[in-house]
């Protein structure tokens, strides 16, 4: 069964009164149900609408008290809830009926001018205007608030991102402030520095010197060229740091490039008796690469001397091969004591060492953490194979074609054995086969 729909009619004239509630008797036979309560007065409804229960209220403009717009501003100006509301004026007073819905009314009816049928749609449209009008209300009150939310979810986006800029301009100007006072400390301390190597390296050849004293300034001398290593590592971190690093790439001799490297490192290793050096680059690795040869030379003597560190016996083991993809594999593998993944995961990281106390007082800690960046300069990475059950191997792959203009210079592959053995028997330094 149908819920009823409560009326309060606001009408002074019992005449018109009863001509409504005889409407809503003929309409309830027809099919839908209205309950009619009537008021003489705007004081009488809305003492009606304080009991609560009104669903339509329909509202005569003339009354005594009040007339016109007023009436209607009168009774929303009450703190009463007013629900769907239809105003009836006389003919003469249409306009105001029309201006009434403009400050709250959801539809108008004309006395003389209504009948059962148009009274009863008059209803169903003003409470289906109401309806329309509270969810837009609603609406609108959720996008306020969003808005709102919003705002200040980007007053506060904003106050964040000038706060970055503050603190990049701050991190900016101190980097520029490191930038000048590791230039100058780097000219303040080579200068000496260099005084130092260079007369401990004139001591060192002087015939006359006890064994005492060439231990002493053998120890001197090594001493400063660590210092001296310390002193290009940090710079090199500065440059990293403040993005001011560039590689300067230009054509590389394959074979005399790992000559040199074979030539550097096997003194290190010729220091170990039981350990040996093999260099291996396979036959289809071009004759000509295109890097930055000092920092390329610097990654690879750095994976070698801690292979050659951290290793007594065995083989340390240099290879280039070239892959399909047209990068060069350079590979690094020991067969000293082996990684545990957790040293592994440190490798990379500033300041970060591992091995004994005599293996980590060999180094700065920044060596690797600098070959990392310049590799992934050159666009590679360097990985490491840790938890082996001996050794260890690390690699990079990079991308040192050169360029279309260089003609043919890139092409062709190393002749087997260009690189030549070493002096050290041991120390086998070889093409691939």
């Amino acid at each position: 069964m149908a819920v009823a729909v409560k009326v309060l009619l606001i009408e002074d004239n019992p005449a018109d009164a009863r001509l409504i509630s005889e409407m809503f008797v003929d309409a309830c036979r027809s099919g839908p149900q209205f309950e009619l309560v009537w008021e003489q007065s705007l004081a009488g409804g809305l003492e009606s609408l304080r009991r609560g229960g009104a669903d339509v209220v329909i509202l005569d403009l003339g009354l005594p008290e009040s007339s016109g717009l007023e009436t209607v501003r009168r009774l929303f100006a009450q703190s009463v809830p007013v629900p769907t509301l239809v105003v009836m004026s006389g003919s003469s007073d249409e306009e105001v009926a029309e201006q009434a819905l403009r400050v709250g009314a959801q539809d108008y009816l004309v006395k003389g001018c209504v009948d059962g049928a148009l009274l009863v749609r008059s209803i169903r449209y003003a409470m289906g205007r109401a309806q329309a009008e509270v969810a837009i209300r609603e609406a609108n009150a959720r996008l306020e608030r969003r808005v709102i939310e919003r705002t200040t979810e980007l007053a506060k986006a904003v106050d964040a991102l000038r706060e970055e800029a503050r603190e990049r301009e701050r991190a900016e100007s101190a980097n520029q402030s490191k930038s000048r006072f590791l230039a100058t400390m780097s000219h303040d301390l080579r200068t000496p520095l260099n005084g130092i190597l260079g007369f401990a390296q004139l001591l060192q050849e002087d015939k006359n010197l006890t064994e005492h004293q060439r231990v002493s300034v053998g120890t001197i001398r090594r001493c400063g060229e660590h210092l001296l290593l310390m002193i290009n590592d940090i710079l090199d971190l500065a440059k990293i740091e403040a993005g001011k690093f560039e590689l300067c790439p230009t054509h590389i001799q394959t074979a005399e490039f790992m000559r040199v490297i074979a030539d550097i490192i096997d003194v290190k290793v010729r220091q170990k008796p039981n350990l040996r050096l093999q260099c291996d680059v396979a036959p289809a690795v071009p004759r000509i690469l295109y890097a930055d040869e000092r920092r390329l030379r610097q990654v690879l003597l750095n994976l070698l001397d801690n292979a050659v560190k951290f290793s007594n016996e065995g083989q340390v083991t240099v290879r280039m091969s070239a892959l399909a993809s047209g990068h060069t594999l350079f590979e690094v593998e020991d067969e000293g004591t082996s990684l545990t993944d957790a040293e592994a995961a440190r490798l990379f990281k500033p300041f970060e060492q591992v091995g004994n106390a005599g293996q980590r007082s060999q180094g700065t800690g920044l060596g690797l953490l600098i070959c990392m960046e310049f590799v992934r300069q050159m666009g590679g990475d360097i990985h490491v194979q840790s938890g082996r059950s001996k050794g260890n191997l690390f690699w990079f792959a990079v991308d040192l074609r050169a360029p279309a203009h260089a003609g043919d210079a890139g092409a062709g592959a190393i002749e087997t054995g260009a690189i030549g053995r070493l002096a050290k028997g041991t120390a086998a330094v070889a093409t691939g086969h």
